[in-house]
């Protein structure tokens, strides 16, 4: 293939990588909650946890059904933050260059292999959305990319 054909080349598959990347930007993600099946740690940490479940709620979105089996991969790391009135389970940690609102959590391994529901803000292939949204969730509020609920949150019948 001759170089000029190649330079020809070059600016079209550009130009379709950008409209790809702009049209999954674009779409909303999707929210939902999810009914924990186990977690798998890795051996050193920090690092990437996967969390497995089903969907039990589609908050938002339509790449989710309920019932639909899940693999998460959500950033972990071994710490376990007690204060003196802690809550049931530890606060995720904030992670990577990110600041404010946009920013990756660490959710503590603990607090992951204890959860029995989370909720997830995902895209279309499975991998946490981290940008934040104005939306608020009843009984969860807003938030970004994933967190681990209170264990009695499984019982509620709608967390709309």
């Amino acid at each position: 293939m001759s170089e000029r054909r190649v330079m020809a080349i070059v600016p079209a598959l550009a130009t379709a990588a950008l409209a790809m990347t702009a049209g999954a930007a674009g779409s909303p993600p999707n929210v939902v909650v999810v009914a924990a099946a186990g977690v798998e740690i890795p051996s050193t940490l920090p690092g990437e946890c996967v969390f497995r479940g089903s969907v039990r709620q589609v908050l938002e979105g339509r790449a989710y059904k309920v019932g639909q089996a899940v693999a998460i991969r959500v950033p972990c790391d071994d710490q376990v933050r007690i204060e003196r009135r802690s809550p049931p389970l530890p606060k995720p940690q904030p992670f990577g260059p990110q600041a404010g609102r946009n920013e990756v959590r660490r959710i503590p391994a603990p607090a992951l292999r204890s959860a029995r529901t989370a909720v997830a803000r995902l895209d279309g292939a499975g991998r946490l959305v981290w940008s934040a949204s104005a939306k608020r969730y009843p009984r969860i509020g807003s938030f970004t990319g994933f967190r681990v609920l209170d264990p009695n949150a499984s019982r509620l019948a709608d967390l709309r």
